[in-house]
């Protein structure tokens, strides 16, 4: 939002309305989250799917080529991150899980959510490459943001890339809630504590600390951050829930033995 929409603007004002969001949001409960992912992701989608269309007139084939002249372990490194990124991310919503009312079909309308998801993002990288190129869809932090400046039918239709970053704020603020939910009802579990809304106003002081710290501009979140954020996700996302998952089955087996 900084760098690109308000570039006068103090990041510290951006990120202390987010933070005000996200703890209005958390102390209203699982259902208010819930019901507001409901109302703004459709039109994210429709955005998305806008700026697709949008786009065709601009589509060249020629950017796709060559096909042929990559090796294939890029191909599986590439494909290994785009896999990981977006599935591996999907781990906190096991912990909303136990907290929602148990349905018949509940396993695969949470797999069917995210390979809806995967779609988007498959979309998306898509017609950047289509329109953009392979070069700047690899180099440009923020694709869609430019392809939405490229935009212009007949004249009239153009300049909607303010609209369009509104797409980034509804995904950025259901993502962030739903991990923040995750990581104060853990919390709140580990500690043993009643509810857990007593942790969200130090949570949400934290948050709004760390984030400048954390990542104080672009450059350091490229060269810092993105070359470490698989290794992050599969350690965090596959391994720790994997050996988890491994010591419940050992659990479980073992008291069926000594019950036997």
């Amino acid at each position: 939002m900084t760098s690109q929409i308000f570039q006068y603007t103090p990041i510290r004002v951006i990120i202390l309305m987010f933070v005000i969001t996200l703890g209005w949001g958390l102390y209203h409960g699982l259902e208010t989250i819930g019901r507001s992912s409901e109302l703004l992701m459709p039109i994210l989608i429709v955005f998305i799917f806008v700026l697709a269309l949008s786009l065709l007139p601009q589509i060249d084939p020629s950017n796709l080529k060559p096909l042929k002249d990559t090796s294939i372990v890029p191909i599986l490194q590439g494909t290994l991150v785009s896999i990981i990124y977006p599935i591996g991310e999907l781990i906190p919503i096991m912990m909303v899980l136990p907290y929602t009312i148990k349905q018949a079909h509940q396993t695969r309308d949470v797999l069917l959510s995210a390979g809806a998801g995967n779609l988007l993002l498959a979309i998306l990288v898509t017609i950047s490459l289509l329109v953009l190129g392979a070069f700047l869809t690899q180099h440009n932090i923020y694709a869609s943001f430019v392809l939405s400046q490229k935009i212009n039918i007949g004249g009239f239709f153009e300049r909607i890339e303010a609209i369009m970053a509104s797409s980034w704020l509804i995904s950025t603020y259901v993502k962030s809630i739903v991990y923040l939910y995750a990581f104060i009802v853990g919390c709140a579990e580990l500690f043993r504590l009643k509810q857990y809304r007593m942790l969200i106003l130090p949570t949400s002081l934290l948050i709004f600390a760390l984030a400048n710290l954390v990542s104080p501009n672009l450059t350091f979140i490229v060269i810092t951050v993105v070359p470490y954020w698989v290794d992050w996700d599969t350690t965090l996302c596959i391994i720790f829930p994997g050996l988890l998952l491994l010591v419940h089955t050992f659990k479980k087996g073992w008291k069926s033995k000594s019950s036997g």
